[in-house]
């Protein structure tokens, strides 16, 4: 873990008190990344809009597919961190921590319909090989579209595979880690 300085919610007041406040979960904690942002409580503010818009507004995309398209991405980035807190929401929809585990590791073994193995590919590609897209005509963009993607659908991929890119580069840069419990879990 980083040594950084953080502000805990006893210590926290006015703007970042407000900020605090509902991001406490049921067990009255707050998650790693958010106490490490607290020197700067804007950006937790503009993270947590920006998370609101991309994986949890309406979309021709799923949550689901959104949360399949993050694990993949903080797999590729080596990301426990991202990866648990991803796995969990996943699990929400698919109930089976045995198949995420295959995404994660093999995305051709999860049992994925043709369109969401395109999305994987996508978030792999983008992720690892972003000049490859250098153009609207792109072969992953016409990959999308082969499967019945819609402009704001290519759209919506593109920003949620970024979104996820830079949340697992922050984390990483500032050396967060899972709780123990977590890591037990993760390793299990």
């Amino acid at each position: 873990m980083a040594n950084i300085q953080r502000i805990d919610y006893p210590q926290s007041a006015d703007f970042l008190k407000k900020i605090y406040g509902p991001l406490m979960g049921k067990e009255g904690k707050l998650s790693g990344l958010y106490q490490t942002l607290s020197i700067h409580p804007e950006s937790i503010f503009a993270i947590l809009e920006l998370n609101m818009a991309i994986m949890f507004s309406k979309s021709p995309l799923s949550r689901q597919q959104r949360e399949m398209m993050a694990v993949i991405v903080s797999s590729e980035n080596g990301c426990a961190y991202s990866l648990f807190h991803h796995s969990e929401s996943l699990n929400e929809f698919w109930k089976n921590e045995h198949r995420i585990e295959r995404l994660r590791l093999d995305l051709y073994s999860a049992g994925l319909s043709r369109k969401n193995t395109a999305l994987c590919r996508f978030a792999v590609d983008l992720t690892l090989y972003p000049d490859r897209f250098p153009d609207r005509n792109s072969s992953k963009i016409k990959e999308l579209r082969a499967e019945g993607f819609s402009d704001r659908a290519i759209i919506d991929a593109a920003l949620c595979v970024s979104y996820i890119n830079f949340e697992t580069r922050l984390v990483m840069a500032l050396q967060l880690e899972i709780e123990m419990k977590e890591e037990i879990i993760l390793q299990s």
